[in-house]
């Protein structure tokens, strides 16, 4: 996702919160990501992320902010997001980040028997 971004928009600045140490080495390896003063990686619990930008006053605000934090097992009918993202306190922490005209996107992905009812919350008119 960071490689199209940059490539896309080359003007525009990408903060990458990853709570996996290995992301970072395997992004620059594989993926030829290159942090600069527009691309950063940060290792870090993406909720802590939030938690820690709001208690240092960082008035840094985003035009879109893209959430793709997914379990690794099928245990969880809703694979994506993990469940600390769709909790009210972090996305009322989220929205103090983001311009008035900004967007921000979750990755969805729902298994199981509550497939139908979250389709049925999240399908549009």
């Amino acid at each position: 996702m960071n490689n199209f971004v940059s490539a896309t928009f080359p003007n525009m600045n990408v903060t990458m919160v990853d709570i996996n140490p290995a992301t970072k080495p395997m992004a620059i390896e594989q993926f030829n990501v290159v942090e600069d003063k527009l691309s950063r990686i940060i290792i870090q619990d993406g909720v802590q992320f939030v938690k820690n930008q709001l208690a240092v006053g960082n008035d840094n605000i985003f035009d879109a902010i893209l959430i793709d934090a997914c379990y690794n097992d099928a245990k969880h009918d809703m694979l994506c997001p993990i469940e600390f993202f769709t909790e009210k306190a972090f996305i009322k922490n989220l929205k103090s980040f983001i311009r008035k005209s900004g967007i921000i996107v979750f990755n969805l992905l729902v298994i199981g028997h509550k497939k139908l009812k979250i389709e049925k919350e999240v399908r549009l008119p």
